[in-house]
């Protein structure tokens, strides 16, 4: 479950994002993956579980930045 070049744009670009951006990207890319994403997601990143799981849910709900 390693890093291709895209994972490496997307990750990179997390930093310069605020809290709720970030997670908010990482849901959307956890539901991009599919089955197992939010693991995926968390191996790549580094963040929890429960942040991730998050971000799917207000991408899910379209909840806008805050």
């Amino acid at each position: 479950m390693g890093k291709n070049d895209s994972d490496e744009h997307w990750i990179g670009f997390l930093g310069s994002l605020n809290e709720v951006q970030a997670r908010q990207l990482a849901g959307l890319k956890a539901l991009e993956f599919g089955c197992g994403g939010i693991s995926k997601v968390g191996k790549l990143t580094g963040m929890d579980y429960k942040t991730i799981k998050r971000g799917v849910t207000e991408v899910e709900n379209r909840i806008p930045n805050e």
